[in-house]
This record gives structure tokens, C-alpha cells and sequence, in this order.
């Protein structure tokens, strides 16, 4: 009997040992192709480097854009548990998170990295914006999509009259109205629909971040592309609060550590260069590199806020924010005291 005791308090010691060596697992979704920059230069070797740094006690799984859960869906799986991390982008939810999707006005910000400037100021001074951001789960990290780029099959874009009539495939909601305002037809699809889409005449153009260009190898299929640092997307590192709050304090302590402004800093920096990066690509397989003049650019500055009073104001009104001209008024006046990081 006592054999059988001692026996039963070893396997017992021994399953208990094994269980407080078993490393956590957590599943990360990004919101970028998987080839593009930010996967395979940042975001994959930050994974990687947890296992190392908590010595085997947690191992984040690295899964590109919709490899687990769709990428409209991503906010809601966070939340909802489906997720455990994940990047998700502001303009897939504007009845969840208006003021959040608010950002996307048009020519709030002139690169990724003063975008995320505003971004992490408007979390300081806005209530409405950090709970937004919050809802999804605890907020690691915010930062900014990149310049937008018009990719086109048959003719360079130099004025909002050259998309006027033509089919521009777009990936969120919140550029609807961006591309009605210069007279396009925008068609939505999926990431995964694009290249396809080009190849089929599903759309004449493509407008998306640049360095989100790179990823689907739009450059394979567009013959001239037109850089437009017209709108942005806020995009939200964010962790499930039941996940983290389960974790052990130390690890808590590191994914704090691996994550926050720097890090946010970091990305959009990234961002930035890889836009020089996808143009030089462009440019090397074949395609034109539109280079806007100011009067071009003016064009489709001046097209595009004209949907503020007009459209603009009524949607977000419309998804919930209350006072809406005074909250866009609000917004520019952060972007404009932040000064442009060079």
C-alpha cells in the first residue's frame, strides 16, 4: 500500500511538473500579406523571440492576414476570445468602433509615422477614441497604415478626372466615399481578390497602401502606380483581456516590455521606408511611378474634403458619434500641432 502511495505522489508530482514546464500558446493574426515587410522583417521575429526570452514559457504563433479568422472579423475574435492577439484595421468596423474609424478622414496625416502620432494622442485626449480602441481588448500598440498608392492596368492617374467612370477595387469601407469623391466607382474586395481582380477587369484600379501593394505583388499586374498620402487606417495591436489576465505576471511583464509606443514607433517606421521600398519595385518591373505636382495634388485634396460636410459628417453621425462636425474639427486640430517626424 504504501508502494502504491508513493507511487501515485510521484506520478502525481510528475504531472504536476510537467504541467508548470508546459509553455502558454498564444495564436497571432496579422493584418498584412504574407510576404510583405512588416511580417517577415518584424512581426515574425518578434514572435519568435518570446520563447526564447521567457525561456520556453510562451510560445506566440505567428499567422499572416486571414490564415484564422477573417480579416473583417479580427476586432470581433479578439474580443470574443476566437483569437488570442491580432493586428486589426479601424476601417472594417464603423458601427463598433466610429470614432476610431473616424481617422480615415481624408488628408489627416502626411506619412505612417505622423499618423501614429496623432493616433497615440487622440488615445490621450479622447475618451471616445481610447474606448474604441480598448474594446477590442488590452491595447499593446497602435500605429498607422502607409501612403495610399492608385495602381492602374491602362492609364496613369494624375487627376481625380482620370478615375472618373472606372472601376477602383478598395479593401475597407471607410474608402468609399474617398474614391466617389473623385468620381471613381469603388468596387470592395478582399485582400485576396485584388491581383486576381486586376488580372480580370474586376477594377481598372487599386487603392491601397503602398507597402500592402508590395505584399500582393501588384506590381506584376499594374502597369503605372500614383502615390497619394490621402487617408489612413488605424491599426491596433491588441491581446484578449481574459487571455492576458490568465497569464503569469511575468509574462505579462514581457509582452508589456515587447510592445507599446517604441515598438508602435518602430512599425510605422517601417512603414515608411517600405514605401520608398514597393515604389522601387514598382518601378523595376516595368511600372510608372506617378509623381504628383502640387497642383495635381491640390486636385485631389480639394475633392476629397469636400466630402466632409457633405457625406463624411452624416455617415459617422450615423454609426454613432455624436457632435461630429466638432469631433472632425477636433481631429485635424491634433494633426496639425503635431509636427511631421522627418
Amino acid at each position: 500500500m504504501k508502494f502504491k502511495l508513493g507511487f501515485a505522489a510521484l506520478f502525481a508530482a510528475m504531472m504536476f511538473a510537467g504541467s508548470a514546464m508546459a509553455a502558454e500558446e498564444l495564436k497571432f493574426q496579422s493584418m498584412y500579406p504574407p510576404t510583405q515587410a512588416q511580417n517577415t522583417e518584424y512581426l515574425v521575429p518578434w514572435c519568435e523571440s518570446f520563447a526564447v526570452e521567457s525561456k520556453g514559457q510562451l510560445d506566440v504563433h505567428f499567422f499572416p492576414i486571414g490564415a484564422v479568422v477573417n480579416p473583417a472579423e479580427t476586432r470581433n475574435s479578439i474580443k470574443n476570445g476566437m483569437l488570442d492577439m491580432g493586428l486589426w484595421g479601424s476601417s472594417a468596423f464603423p458601427k463598433d468602433t466610429p470614432y476610431v474609424y473616424n481617422f480615415s478622414m481624408p488628408f489627416l496625416a502626411k506619412n505612417t509615422r505622423h499618423a501614429t502620432a496623432i493616433a497615440y494622442a487622440l488615445y490621450d485626449q479622447l475618451p471616445e477614441f481610447k474606448k474604441d480602441i480598448d474594446s477590442a481588448g488590452k491595447m499593446l500598440g497602435i500605429w498607422s497604415s502607409a501612403t495610399i498608392g492608385l495602381s492602374s492596368i491602362n492609364q496613369a492617374i494624375r487627376t481625380p478626372a482620370d478615375l472618373k467612370g472606372k472601376r477602383v477595387l478598395i479593401c475597407g469601407p471607410a474608402d468609399v466615399q474617398m474614391v466617389e469623391s473623385w468620381g471613381g466607382i469603388p468596387v470592395l474586395v478582399t485582400p485576396g481578390d485584388v491581383y486576381v481582380g486586376l488580372q480580370r477587369g474586376m477594377g481598372e484600379v487599386f487603392f491601397g497602401g503602398l507597402p500592402f501593394q508590395r505584399g500582393l505583388r501588384i506590381m506584376e499586374v499594374a502597369k503605372y502606380v500614383t502615390p497619394v498620402p490621402c487617408a489612413v487606417i488605424v491599426q491596433t495591436l491588441s491581446i484578449n483581456n481574459d487571455v492576458f489576465n490568465d497569464l503569469d505576471k511575468s509574462l505579462q511583464d514581457l509582452i508589456i516590455a515587447k510592445t507599446g509606443r517604441a515598438f508602435s514607433d518602430k512599425l510605422a517606421a517601417s512603414l515608411d521606408a517600405d514605401v520608398d521600398r514597393t515604389l522601387a519595385e514598382f518601378a523595376a518591373a516595368g511600372a510608372e511611378v506617378v509623381k504628383l505636382t502640387d497642383e495635381e495634388f491640390n486636385a485631389f485634396a480639394e475633392g476629397a474634403k469636400s466630402i466632409l460636410e457633405s457625406q463624411w459628417i452624416p455617415a459617422v453621425e450615423g454609426y454613432g458619434i455624436k457632435n461630429a462636425a466638432d469631433v472632425v474639427k477636433k481631429y485635424y486640430e491634433v494633426a496639425a500641432s503635431i509636427a511631421v517626424p522627418e
